[in-house]
């Protein structure tokens, strides 16, 4: 068998900053710094108190729209109204409808929500901050399983492909200690100044 040593670098297996999707005022922070959170979990929920009044009012209006088109379709049915009537009702109904689904989303969206399961980092925001769609709450990693990434010379390349074994020693680990992995991608592209190709792998 042939050996090569390189150096590598760790990284969770999926990171993300977590950012709001609207506008306001933070109203909750639900997770602790450092903690373990499942795919789903509330972070954090903006203050949705004006959108919950225009969903009221978009609800009121889509009530009255099913009934309008529930009377008009009956009647539309004996001849009594014309069809262009008709066409303006369920128009005003779809109208309704969209604007009632459209409001329910922006409401929903003042949750922020775990992407995955993992351990969320430090918060750069607190209660009471306004924060835009440009603001970071937080970062969360996926440590279910790590990630390597390094660089392997050109004239060793073509002995490693997607499934070639390999293991990794660090002084993190105790001595002597070796943690195994698999090479799930190599770079098809050569790096000029190096000369050597990317490869990652996951660690088990």
């Amino acid at each position: 068998s042939e050996t090569l040593l390189v150096v590598g670098t760790l990284a969770a297996n999926e990171s993300a900053e977590i950012r709001p999707e609207v506008n306001g005022l933070v109203r909750l922070i639900a997770f602790e710094e450092g903690a373990r959170v499942s795919k789903g979990d509330l972070l954090a929920k903006i203050d949705d108190s004006e959108l919950r009044a225009q969903l009221a009012q978009a609800e009121a209006r889509f009530q009255l729209a099913e009934v309008n088109i529930g009377r008009t379709q009956s009647l539309s049915e004996s001849n009594s109204i014309s069809r262009s009537e008709l066409d303006r009702v369920r128009t005003e109904f779809a109208t309704a409808r969209a604007e009632l689904a459209l409001l329910r989303l922006r409401v929903e969206k003042t949750e922020l929500r775990a992407p995955f399961d993992g351990v969320v980092g430090s918060r750069t925001l607190s209660a009471g901050d306004y924060v835009n769609t440009q603001s970071v709450l937080t970062v969360i990693h996926d440590l279910s399983r790590l990630k390597i990434d390094f660089q392997v010379p050109e004239r060793f390349i073509s002995k490693v492909a997607p499934g070639t074994r390999f293991g990794v020693r660090s002084k993190a680990l105790a001595a002597g200690e070796r943690v195994e992995g698999e090479v799930y991608f190599v770079s098809s592209v050569i790096d000029r100044q190096t000369r050597s190709s990317e490869v990652k792998g996951l660690l088990e």
